[in-house]
């Protein structure tokens, strides 16, 4: 394989998925790779499994409120689970008070012996503020610690926050001796999950399937030196981003392969169905996790995973006619209760019960009544499961309350989800006021919950209050960020330049700020700098104008750098230039990968009175083919033939000419094959 084929097929691999025993897995982004020394050990080696229940879980087939059981059945004539007789539920704990107490699934009985071992905590009726019954927006809500009133605010993940400041010193290339595997991982999908992003330098990512034997020859194979000197600019930025991607490759495949193969598991997970019903396919859900157990007993130390089940979407034939407790709904439960308690058995066998915590969500619930297709809509609250050595076990909250249904659903609720990972962050994760406002979670710590044991080993044979002892929040709480921005606009003028303008509020040890803009938001490339004010305690305002701006869309950032080198980054801003405003483009250049003959696909909204230009030009910013065009308005087709060029990744663009200067209507990446 070429290297620049490879390139193009993994890019970039910060984000791209791959499979451990036939299960993808996907790295998290590059820029959460640094660490913070922390305290306490114990603390340190923690990790977080996120179990998603993908569609909508029924939590009220799942826990059976027996203290309004006759309300139930009317609600649920043909799917609600029988009280006696053949698939009853059991009851969970007779022991707590009778508003609390619930039935278990007979296909969830798993979850039943892990609550009876003392490992097991149930938060009931879960939901968020102007709950959003959309799988896709509801999925990304709970990603990014939003609610409805803030789902247009989905555009970074709780999880990438939180590990963007609590790993704020990671290098560009990577991994290091410190952190040498992926902050986090996703097993189970090719999607990266939205709750890995952070507000800058979103990834992409691409599926590789197989092994990791597989996939460290398929990387071993890329043969051939790597470059060392880049171009200024926004092609040589965008060449080292490749370069560094590939260079980490081959050592982020090998040590993966290394702590796979030096893993292991200490039991044997349900490949299959194991209840009462009709037998269906594989527990995918045992794979994922099994491989969790093994890449941390190997000495993986990512810090959060994400796995999933799908299924949950139970519109019709949630269970089985004339036998509510078969069926679709329970098969997933079987699947996961097993799954659940394979793991957690095999981290006990293993010796790393006191290292995760393991928790389960839905986007949303389901309806209280059924549908009439023996089924369930898309409702609203559910219940969530703290799993681990380290959880404080029982219930936590009552059932729902059927007698308060609005639309079918089950209002108010009584937990927001955020209480439930603000109080993992802090009381498993170790999260200090820091990490938690980053995460932007802060204003749910005055409602944690009691979930986690913080009476746990040190080691030594002691025992320490880690939420108590503030030396575990060490270099967090006490984190002071150099510059305090008030806010940061990037504003387009009426003379066609970009004004950036921001203000601090203090700022220590502040060297300068670099403005920065990308085309895609991924890659940036300074363009000018500005002094900061060294230590200040006063408000300072400061602004730069971008005098030649890109047309299109582009992005604006402030890499603000200390004295000592160290930096952090602004939020990023986006500004819409269209050079001629009653020219409006719609392109595609095709093919792609191209061979002999580039071709272009133009709508105009109007004719251009400005020359026009197709061009193919290197990752270098050399121009290696280029063809005079007219844009009318339209349909245009151009052909660019491209002659001898060698195999590898360009960059095509159309261009105008105004005063001399050429402005980028439009641009992709193209490849040229071999």
């Amino acid at each position: 394989m070429k290297r620049r084929n490879f390139i193009r097929n993994m890019l970039p691999m910060a984000a791209a998925p791959f499979a451990l025993s036939g299960i993808p897995v996907k790295a998290m982004s590059r820029s959460m790779l640094g660490l913070n020394n922390f305290s306490c050990e114990e603390v340190e080696d923690r990790v977080m499994v996120l179990v998603q229940l993908a569609g909508g879980n029924d939590g009220l087939n799942t826990f059976i409120p027996i203290d309004q059981y006759g309300i139930y059945r009317n609600l649920r004539p043909n799917i609600g689970i029988r009280d006696t007789g053949s698939g009853a539920y059991t009851n969970l704990d007779s022991s707590l008070s009778i508003q609390d107490q619930v039935g278990v699934h007979p296909d969830f009985m798993a979850v039943k012996d892990l609550y009876d071992n003392g490992r097991i905590n149930i938060i009931q009726d879960v939901c968020y503020q102007d709950n959003n019954k959309s799988h896709f927006k509801g999925t990304d809500i709970w990603l990014a610690g939003r609610d409805g009133t803030t789902a247009t605010q989905t555009n970074s993940g709780w999880v990438g926050r939180y590990l963007d400041h609590r790993f704020p010193d990671y290098p560009e290339i990577y991994p290091n001796a410190n952190m040498p595997d992926p902050l986090g991982l996703q097993l189970g999908s090719t999607t990266l999950s939205l709750g890995y992003y952070r507000y800058s330098g979103i990834p992409v990512g691409m599926a590789l399937k197989g092994d990791p034997g597989d996939f460290y020859n398929l990387v071993a194979g890329v043969g051939g030196p790597l470059m060392a000197n880049f171009p200024a600019g926004h092609y040589g930025s965008e060449l080292q981003y490749l370069t560094d991607i590939e260079r980490n490759t081959g050592q982020y495949a090998s040590r993966l392969l290394s702590v796979y193969n030096n893993g292991s598991n200490s039991v044997s997970y349900p490949t299959g169905y194991t209840g009462s019903g009709t037998s269906y396919s594989s527990n995918y859900l045992s794979e994922q996790l099994s491989i969790v157990a093994r890449l941390i007993s190997g000495g993986c130390k990512t810090k959060f995973y994400l796995v999933r089940l799908n299924g949950f979407d139970t519109h019709d034939g949630q269970v089985d006619g004339g036998s509510p407790h078969t069926g679709g709904h329970a098969v997933l439960l079987n699947f996961l209760s097993e799954a659940l308690r394979a793991f957690q058995n095999d981290l006990a066998g293993l010796g790393l019960e006191d290292r995760v915590m393991t928790v389960t969500f839905s986007e949303f619930g389901r309806t209280a009544p059924e549908n009439g297709s023996l089924g369930t809509d898309h409702g609203t609250t559910a219940p969530m499961i703290i799993m681990g050595k380290g959880v404080n076990p029982g219930m936590t909250g009552t059932n729902v309350d059927l007698s308060q249904i609005q639309n079918n659903n089950i209002v108010p609720f009584q937990h927001d989800y955020r209480q439930i990972f603000t109080t993992l962050l802090q009381d498993w994760m170790g999260a200090g006021s820091g990490s938690l406002s980053a995460a932007e979670m802060n204003s749910f710590s005055a409602n944690k919950l009691d979930l986690v044991n913080n009476s746990l080993p040190d080691g030594n044979g002691n025992y320490i209050n880690y939420v108590a002892d503030p030396i575990c929040y060490d270099g967090d709480v006490t984190t002071v960020f150099p510059v305090e921005f008030l806010d940061f606009e990037a504003t387009l003028q009426s003379d066609q330049s970009v004004i950036c303008e921001w203000s601090t509020a203090r700022e220590m040890n502040n060297e300068l700020f670099e403005i920065e803009r990308s085309l895609d938001g991924m890659v940036f490339e300074s363009i000018g700098e500005v002094p900061g004010a060294g230590n200040s305690n006063s408000v300072q305002s400061y602004d730069f104008t971008d005098t030649h701006p890109l047309t299109g869309t582009s992005y604006y950032r402030l890499r603000q750098v200390d004295f000592d080198g160290r930096f952090t980054y602004s939020e990023v801003r986006k500004v819409e230039l269209t050079f001629q405003p009653d020219l409006a483009l719609e392109y595609t250049f095709y093919p792609n990968p191209v061979k002999e003959v580039l071709r272009v696909r133009l709508e105009a909204s109007a004719s251009s009175e400005y020359p026009a230009f197709m061009r193919l030009n290197t990752t270098t910013g050399a121009t290696v083919a280029q063809k005079s065009i007219s844009i009318s308005e339209g349909t245009n087709e151009f052909t660019l033939p491209l002659g001898n060029l060698s195999p590898g990744m360009y960059f095509a663009e159309i261009t105008i000419l105004n005063l001399g200067r050429a402005e980028r209507l439009g641009w992709a990446k193209v490849v040229v094959a071999p």
